[in-house]
């Protein structure tokens, strides 16, 4: 006779299975799952972690968002529901300048977004190489010059030099 622990676990692991199947039907659902996630994850940050190594968080496919980036800076002065969290990579080797995520390496960036009755937050200009710098977190690359509410998570590669100041 199977145990209750058993057949929870069970239960649990099919639950799983559905929920990632449901998550990679398409690009939109694949998002849908993992932009409440990472958001969830960099929402939780705070002042205290500031200059700490992210362990980052896990997405539906596996792979990591912000895994080893460090914490540069969570600017509190923005227009409503706008939240940037400024991020260094860790150090990569000057071969790996053209990143899926567009960082120059070892450059700072940001991870920003904009809540359902947020301001859309344009993005800063970025003099960098001429490879796109914007990516939503499938590694798309995101062409738009303002982050409007509703599209998830945008990881930049520009940051605006008033989100490193101290508030």
């Amino acid at each position: 006779m199977y145990s209750l622990w058993f057949i929870l676990a069970i239960l649990l692991i099919n639950g799983l299975s559905i929920q990632n199947d449901q998550c990679s039907v398409d690009l939109g659902s694949w998002l849908n799952c993992n932009n409440p996630r990472v958001i969830q994850y960099l929402s939780a940050l705070s002042d205290a972690q500031i200059g700490s190594t992210l362990m980052g968080i896990k997405l539906t496919d596996g792979s990591y968002v912000a895994k080893g980036y460090h914490l540069l800076a969570l600017p509190k002065d923005l227009d409503k529901g706008i939240h940037v969290v400024v991020v260094q990579r860790s150090n990569k080797k000057v071969s790996e300048a053209h990143t899926a995520d567009g960082f120059v390496p070892e450059g700072r960036g940001a991870f920003v977004w904009v809540d359902i009755d947020g301001e859309p937050l344009v993005l800063p200009d970025c003099f960098t190489p001429l490879y796109e710098n914007q990516y939503v977190l499938s590694g798309d690359i995101f062409t738009y010059k303002a982050v409007q509410p509703g599209h998830g998570v945008v990881e930049i590669g520009c940051i605006d030099p008033s989100w490193m100041t101290i508030n």
